[in-house]
């Protein structure tokens, strides 16, 4: 039995019926005897004369020759004004595959017949002939135009087997085709005007997709972002990138016009060949805009009782601080606060409590420091009264506990600023999230999953907190529609470097490849973070199979391994692309410091980041680093001069970078090495940060009105803030 992954498609089948379900059970129809034990058998109707179905199977044509494993059926199909609904493919009289008509796009179809949504006409399956006995096949399609309607069996396809290493399509000598689809939204689901992810996936017979470009009403909207797991894809394609031949890209369709009712969105996809293709173009409805709900008396009821909160609690005159958070693991976020409340001498030098929805190693760490950490619930999210109620409680909670200050770290812990907010705390906001707010919401949660007022109650907590401070000016313009501009400012983020520079002179290079189980002689390319999308570490992986045989020495290392169904991606790629023997993927490890002392060069290939520490960290062991130009880090790096940087979200452009650096010679990797640790030294010091940040809670304490560009001129540190606060 061939198999097919339903990719697109109608989004309405005859209730508790799976597609495939379905079909059997219309084919079971068909093919039933009659007589009392069985149903009458519902008359097969062979391009019948007057019959409003148009169409055509495209692949294979007669007389084709096919390989034994996965064969592409193709075509398209029309009932009278409408798409046709799926198709059944059957080899010698046996169903071996299904489709449904809009798993392909079809602008051809379009374009011949005039009318714009027959796009949607294109149905492709995939069939394996592996098991089938003979090398003559007759292949038929049998379409089903609607659900009540009799199938109609087309004329019948005779094929014939090829080579049996014949490519999936038309050989090697053949036309290198597109294949792909977009999977989300769904053609008949209405959009919001807001943000809006794109899901689908593409690629060639022979060449990985470079680079995917979405527009919208006919203007860029961007490029995708690459590399995504597609298993499902990889069992119909037997190519390598096919593991990782998935899309994403969110587009924000909040400023269309009020009066516009529909949206057209295409898709195309570019090879490495330059070929280019048009995956889908579709029209889809909007929605009609949303009608927010007037809870005045209810937020009035709501801010009375704070005022009865605040005239109960008597802060007093020295620190204590609570820091809100998301979870305690070992994220680049975590991380910057753990370094900052260490720097600072928290739970030693002041009191301070730690609250977070999620636990982790970190947890530990806080409680050896004198911190103490309160592992909460998920907070009420859904629920605007629960959220309220959550956000009451919390505040009873702070006040009982006398805190003078609080410090939220990352955007996902909003719920804390807007509780300190509320009762009057001089609030510090770290947001290392490089997503506008907008945005965010659909990045962070599924679909509706946050209630719009508590959303709203996010953005008011923005504007109400003191100081809103940001690794990168990108980054802090994201959020200028949203957040008071005086009180927004870069608060360079920071390592440290003297315990750096004291592993380096302790660790040599031979030790820590020792340690680590490196070949001695080999050039090993670090990839340090955990295997997540954004960063990208599929396409750096397929950029690396193009051109690893040509650097026979150089090993490419992956150190985060999550063990996600992307990780998991990830080794299937490295496996099938032949390059296991120059690759490593090794799990999250708590001691980073001895692979970046034996690595030779990093590469961070984010399309979103601020400012990641695995590359300031990399620069302070005196790496040269390759980077995509994203954020924060064209504020970080002088192209060629204290790293290298690249264009993120295209794998012709991965491939040319690492060409670029693989090809320096030892003296110029070396030079701009050094200028980058030395750079990171001068500036990137985590005690800087965290006494900027204690002196923004401790001034905002004295005066909230405070300017925050005055406060962080006092507390003494070189980095120029002046510019950095501009509006």
């Amino acid at each position: 039995m061939g198999r097919l992954v339903y990719f697109g498609g109608p989004d309405h089948w005859p209730a508790g019926v799976t597609l495939r379900h379905w079909v059997r059970r219309a084919v079971a129809r068909v093919t039933a005897p009659t007589g009392p034990h069985g149903p009458d058998p519902v008359p097969v109707i062979a391009n019948a004369p007057g019959s409003p179905l148009r169409g055509h199977v495209d692949d294979p044509r007669p007389d084709s020759l096919l390989s034994r494993n996965a064969v592409v059926v193709r075509g398209w199909h029309l009932w009278g004004d409408g798409a046709a609904l799926a198709v059944a493919i059957e080899v010698n009289g046996k169903v071996v595959g299904q489709a449904a008509t809009g798993t392909e796009s079809r602008p051809d179809v379009a374009r011949a017949l005039g009318v714009a949504r027959y796009a949607e006409s294109g149905w492709r399956g995939i069939i394996d002939l592996a098991h089938e006995p003979g090398d003559e096949f007759v292949l038929t399609v049998s379409v089903w135009p609607a659900p009540e309607v009799a199938p109609i069996e087309l004329e019948p396809v005779t094929v014939r087997l090829g080579n049996a290493g014949a490519s999936e399509s038309a050989g090697t000598t053949g036309p290198n085709r597109f294949h792909g689809a977009l999977d989300l939204p769904r053609p008949a689901v209405p959009l919001e005007r807001g943000p809006v992810n794109l899901v689908g996936w593409a690629l060639t017979d022979r060449l990985p997709v470079s680079r995917v470009e979405v527009s919208v009403n006919g203007e860029s909207a961007g490029r995708a972002r690459l590399g995504l797991d597609r298993s499902d894809v990889a069992r119909h394609h037997r190519t390598a990138h096919a593991e990782v031949s998935g899309f994403e890209c969110l587009v924000d369709l909040s400023s269309l016009p009020a009066a516009a009712t529909t949206v057209v969105i295409e898709v195309i996809a570019w090879s490495l060949g330059e070929e280019s293709n048009v995956i889908t173009k579709r029209r889809y409805r909007l929605s009609p805009p949303l009608v927010g709900t007037d809870r005045s008396a209810r937020m009035a009821v709501l801010g009375h009782r704070f005022e009865e909160i605040r005239s109960t609690h008597q802060p007093g005159p020295d620190l204590n601080l609570v820091v809100f958070t998301h979870d305690l693991g070992y994220g680049g976020g975590q991380l910057w606060l753990a370094e900052l409340l260490r720097q600072a001498g928290a739970g030693r030098r002041f009191e301070c409590t730690v609250v977070s929805p999620v636990g982790g190693p970190l947890l530990d760490e806080f409680e050896r420091q004198g911190i103490e950490v309160h592992v909460t619930q998920d907070y009420p999210l859904r629920d605007i009264e629960s959220y309220e109620g959550r956000i009451m409680e919390t505040a009873l909670w702070l006040a009982s506990r006398s805190h003078t200050a609080a410090l939220v770290n990352t955007f996902g812990a909003f719920f804390g600023a807007d509780a300190a907010t509320r009762l009057g705390l001089a609030t510090v906001w770290a947001i290392h999230e490089s997503w506008a707010p907008s945005v965010y919401w659909s990045v962070a949660y599924p679909p509706d999953y946050v209630h719009p007022d508590v959303r709203r109650a996010a953005l008011q907590a923005l504007s109400a907190t003191g100081a809103l401070i940001f690794e990168a000016e990108e980054t802090r313009r994201q959020y200028l529609g949203s957040a008071v501009p005086e009180r927004a400012v870069v608060v360079p983020y920071g390592i440290d470097s003297s315990a750096i520079d004291q592993y380096r002179a302790a660790t040599s290079r031979a030790q820590a490849r020792r340690s680590v189980g490196l070949p001695p002689d080999a050039r090993v390319l670090l990839i340090m973070g955990t295997t997540e999308r954004r960063k990208g570490q599929t396409v750096v992986a397929e950029a690396f199979a193009r051109m690893a045989r040509e650097y026979p020495d150089t090993l490419l290392v992956f150190v985060g391994n999550t063990g996600t169904p992307y990780a998991e991606a990830l080794a299937r790629l490295l496996r099938k692309a032949g390059v296991e023997r120059q690759a490593r993927l090794v799990p999250v490890v708590e001691d980073t410091y001895r692979w970046y002392r034996a690595a030779d060069l990093l590469v961070s290939a984010s399309d979103v980041e601020s400012l990641p520490r695995s590359v300031l960290e990399a620069m302070c062991f005196g790496l040269p680093v390759l980077a995509t130009s994203v954020f924060g880090l064209p504020e970080l790096i002088d192209d060629g001069v204290t790293g290298f940087l690249y264009e993120p979200l295209d794998l012709a452009e991965t491939i040319r970078a690492l060409r670029r650096v693989l090809d320096l010679g030892p003296e110029d990797l070396a030079a701009v090495a050094e200028a980058g640790r030395q750079l990171v030294a001068r500036h990137y010091d985590s005690a800087g940060y965290a006494t900027d940040v204690i002196g923004l809670l401790n001034g905002l304490r004295k005066d909230p009105a405070a300017s925050l560009g005055e406060i962080l001129a006092a507390d003494g540190r070189a980095t120029d803030h002046s510019e950095i606060s501009r509006p």
